[in-house]
């Protein structure tokens, strides 16, 4: 009877610590990193009543009589499997997401291993275990280079580091340029100069090619006006023009017409020329008419009819012919007629050819020029000669300014559009050419300032694909491109890949403010353009930026620690340490999440998270793996199980009473 009572005591008592071990996980269900226990159980030695015997010719064998002691606990295990991450948003937050693998956390040299990757930044910017200030171990980075074959070492942020600036050594375009650009008119040509201002080309200069970089005279006479004896105003070309020369119209005369002072008029005159008197005294009369309103109209001996002669005069067959013109009426090929007065006839020639062919001219009174500044004469000058194309008097004194620019208003016939010239190619006012497109590239001088220069394209010829990238010289900011450069681009027809012209160099000069100037040179690398149907969209990156200043940190799944820069920039700052066993159930619990190394745990194994196979997930924490419902059925069995062992008690306590009643009775 002693056996069952012994029997179920350990029942009990084992029962209690599978209890004890349950409250435990259920205490610990919101413990983060923590990792459930279970209990197993096993049986104690047997009493052996009778041994086992083999069979023999006469009987079969016969089994062991043996009656069980109670049982034991076999082993209290530790559930490594991972826990669910829940995401906290701090970034030094950390879930571990595999079975395998603890952060390593020292006190001093004594080292630590847990599953809780509740981590802040100190006050000098270490990692530490937050709650214990533990510090967190791996390999800090220098320069942005990490060594894990080393030591582990105390993690820490420097939040005081900088990053040294990059100058530019290359920028890369990308991107398309349309295989639909097709050449349009250029209707206007507004050229920005580099001394800040604006020049509209005039309409009338249809003759000169400007390209970017050229120097132009803002006072280059750019058309002329001429004022004529015959109280028009006509434009001139070429030159040199001034007052006193003879201008001579695209029109002919067909025909020419006197008037005499007298209030004679010629119905029209013979060839010649005619002055302010009538050309000479040895013209005749040789018929004289009388008209039915009672004037008189002679013909001349040159063949001239002069009708209306006044009746004040007096007129004879055969006798001179002598009158002062008072003014000469021209009729000319297309129709249109000028009336000039005596006082502006004087000296004047005006030629009736005997075939009608005869040029009208008129003598300049004087030139009204207009140069490229846009500056017109607002008085006509009766002295001095100008050219289209010099720096002629009044403007004689050159303002010269390089063209760093231009704005050309292009069109199809129905549309217009705005577009940039590009360095390279000329544009003259009512040519053609294509569309340009410009994209800016900021690059960096070994002192981290940035600088924006243009990177331009257009092309130069629909069948051969063939465009011209460039960059124009000038001063942008503080940078100076002392020379342009171009580069000529060819591309397939047929499939839209470059074929030559990958490739260009740039110098640009950096003058700083202590004296010192940087000369650097860029390469431009164009590879990458393609030559497809659609819309231009290049761009151009360099591989250059400024100086920058601690921004911000981050973990990836990996471990490695990321610094962020005010300059957009990022480096590496460290790698965490990952710790691995054989045996991870074998660790000893330190209490605070802290397991540490025991006999049977195995060596650990530190390195990184991707040579141990460890990935976790940053700004979140791992759950407790406690499973709660598992946890509450298995309280169920054991309480089941301690009161089946008391019942055990209970019962053997009577049939003991049971005995003693039978003595006493």
């Amino acid at each position: 009877m002693m056996r069952s009572l012994f029997t179920a005591v350990s029942g009990l008592k084992n029962h209690q610590t599978r209890m004890d071990v349950i409250g435990n996980n259920i205490a610990n269900v919101n413990t983060t990193g923590y990792k459930s226990s279970r209990v197993t159980f096993a049986d104690t030695l047997s009493q052996t009543l009778s041994g086992a015997s083999s069979s023999n010719g006469n009987v079969g064998g016969v089994d062991a009589k043996q009656v069980g002691l109670g049982m034991s606990v076999s082993s209290i295990d530790t559930n490594f499997t991972h826990g669910s991450a829940s995401s906290t948003g701090n970034n030094t937050d950390m879930a571990i997401d595999t079975d395998n693998g603890l952060f390593v956390v020292k006190d001093g040299d004594n080292t630590y291993y847990t599953r809780n990757g509740n981590f802040t930044l100190d006050d000098d910017g270490s990692l530490v275990m937050n709650g214990s200030g533990l510090h967190l171990q791996g390999w800090n980075a220098t320069d942005g280079s990490v060594n894990p074959s080393g030591d582990t070492q105390n993690l820490k942020i420097n939040m005081d580091s900088t990053m040294q600036p990059k100058p530019t050594s290359a920028v890369t375009s990308s991107g398309n340029l349309s295989a639909d650009d097709t050449a349009e008119t250029i209707k206007n040509i507004k050229l920005t100069l580099a001394d800040g201002t604006t020049v509209s080309v005039p309409a009338t200069d249809t003759s000169t090619a400007y390209h970017i970089g050229d120097t132009v005279d803002k006072n280059k006479v750019v058309s002329i006006n001429a004022t004529l004896a015959d109280g028009s105003t006509v434009p001139l070309t070429g030159g040199p023009h001034k007052a006193g020369d003879i201008y001579t119209s695209d029109k002919t005369i067909k025909d020419v017409q006197l008037v005499f002072a007298d209030g004679g008029q010629t119905s029209s005159t013979a060839d010649g020329t005619y002055d302010t008197t009538y050309p000479s005294n040895s013209i005749t009369i040789k018929t004289l008419v009388t008209n039915s309103d009672g004037t008189k109209s002679a013909t001349l001996s040159d063949g001239t009819i002069v009708n209306n002669l006044p009746s004040s005069g007096t007129y004879t067959v055969n006798q001179p012919f002598v009158d002062t013109v008072q003014s000469i009426i021209v009729t000319l090929s297309d129709g249109s007629t000028k009336t000039i007065s005596a006082a502006n006839a004087a000296g004047i020639e005006y030629e009736k050819n005997a075939t009608g062919t005869g040029k009208y001219q008129s003598k300049i009174t004087g030139i009204l020029p207009t140069t490229l500044g846009g500056t017109t004469a607002t008085t006509a000058d009766t002295t001095n000669s100008y050219t289209i194309g010099s720096s002629d008097y009044p403007y004689g004194t050159p303002d010269n300014s390089t063209i760093s620019g231009m704005t050309l208003t292009l069109s199809d016939g129905t549309n217009s559009t705005t577009s940039s010239g590009v360095y390279g190619s000329g544009y003259t006012l009512g040519g053609s050419t294509y569309p340009s497109y410009a994209t800016t590239a900021t690059v960096y001088d070994s002192l981290g300032a940035a600088h924006s220069i243009p990177v331009s394209f257009q092309r130069t010829s629909g069948t051969g694909d063939t465009w011209l990238a460039s960059v124009a010289p000038g001063t942008y900011g503080t940078l100076t491109i002392p020379s342009g450069v171009t580069q000529t681009l060819t591309f397939d027809g047929s499939t839209g890949k470059l074929t030559s012209g990958g490739s260009m160099s740039v110098n640009m000069t950096v003058p700083y403010p202590n004296g010192a100037t940087q000369n650097q040179q860029i390469s431009l690398d164009f590879s990458n353009l393609t030559q497809y149907s659609g819309e231009n969209n290049a761009s151009a990156t360099g591989d250059g930026y400024a100086a920058g200043f601690y921004k911000d940190m981050s973990i990836g799944q990996d471990g490695v620690i990321t610094i962020s820069y005010t300059n957009g920039q990022k480096q590496t700052g460290g790698q965490i340490a990952i710790a691995s066993f054989n045996n991870p159930a074998g660790l000893e619990k330190e209490g605070g999440s802290l397991y540490s190394q025991s006999n049977n745990s195995g060596t650990a194994r530190v390195g990184t998270f991707t040579s141990q196979g460890v990935t976790v997930t940053p700004g979140a924490l791992e759950m407790s793996n406690v499973d709660i419902s598992n946890e509450f059925s298995d309280m169920i069995v054991t309480q089941r199980g301690f009161q089946a062992n008391s019942k055990i008690i209970t019962v053997s306590d009577e049939m003991l009473q049971t005995l003693i009643n039978m003595k006493q009775s």
